[in-house]
């Protein structure tokens, strides 16, 4: 869910971007469009209902309710993510002057320190495995040298 959220933020702000750049188009143009109107027509959800099979045996029945439940969070997930995207077109086309851009660049930005952050755990054990491969590699090379000189006690 944590990662939905994200991305759910990050289609809001591309939207609004999206009307932003929009309604800059249609003002060059000279022209103004009602956006409601537009989005409502134009941009619609294809559900993704299909009829299941019935079955009679009890092992069938159970793929059959399980798909079901999965027909109906991909239409959740799905429906719930177009009308945010519908939204928040409609918000950036009627709202030009929000530079969207500075947003999105700080959503990034915070992306980053968020995959930043994670990985700092794993920096020492990283930075442990080298040295442990350099000090390896350093003792072979020292063995290897020692074993092609001759000892001094067979002089």
């Amino acid at each position: 869910m944590k990662l939905f959220k994200y991305f759910l933020i990050f289609i809001l702000l591309m939207a609004a971007f999206g009307g932003r750049e929009l309604y800059l188009k249609d003002e060059a143009n000279g022209k103004i469009r009602d956006i409601q109107n537009f989005t409502e027509s134009t941009l619609k959800w294809n559900s993704s209902n299909f009829q299941p099979e019935r079955y009679n045996e009890t092992s069938n029945l159970k793929v059959s309710r399980i798909t079901n439940i999965l027909n109906k969070a991909v239409d959740f997930f799905g429906f719930s993510t177009f009308e945010i995207t519908k939204f928040s077109l409609e918000y950036g086309y009627e709202n030009p002057k929000w530079d969207y851009k500075t947003i999105m660049d700080l959503v990034i930005g915070i992306i980053y320190l968020i995959i930043i952050a994670t990985l700092v755990p794993v920096v020492p054990y990283i930075i442990a495995l080298i040295y442990l491969i350099g000090y390896g590699i350093y003792y072979l090379i020292k063995k290897w040298r020692n074993k092609n000189t001759i000892s001094p006690q067979y002089k």
